[in-house]
C-alpha cells in the first residue's frame, strides 16, 4: 500500500500546536503555584487538579487572545540539510 508522507505541519497546524503548548505550560505552572499559595485551604489532590485545570484554561485563553489581537501562530522553517554532510551518510 502507498501511504503519503505527512509532515507535522500537515497533521497539526501551527495554531493547534501553540494552543496545546500554552495549555500545557499553564497547567504545569498551575500545578506548581496553586498548592504553594493555598496549601492550608484544601487537600493536595484537590489543589493539584484545580491548579492544573485553571492553568490549562489560562493558557488556552492566552492563545486565543493573542490570535484575536493579531498575533497568529508562526510556522517554523524546516532546516536544510546538505546532502554532502558526512554525518548524514548511511554507514
Amino acid at each position: 500500500m502507498f501511504f503519503p508522507r505527512l509532515s507535522t505541519s500537515d497533521m497539526h497546524p501551527a495554531s493547534k500546536r501553540r494552543e496545546d503548548d500554552f495549555g500545557t505550560i499553564g497547567a504545569v505552572l498551575g500545578i506548581c503555584l496553586v498548592p504553594a499559595v493555598f496549601w492550608t485551604r484544601a487537600g493536595l489532590l484537590d489543589l493539584t487538579l484545580g491548579g492544573g485545570t485553571l492553568g490549562y484554561g489560562g493558557g488556552f485563553l492566552t492563545h486565543h487572545l493573542q490570535t484575536l489581537l493579531g498575533n497568529p501562530a508562526g510556522k517554523a522553517h524546516e532546516p536544510e540539510i546538505p546532502s554532502d554532510d558526512p554525518r548524514m551518510r548511511r554507514r
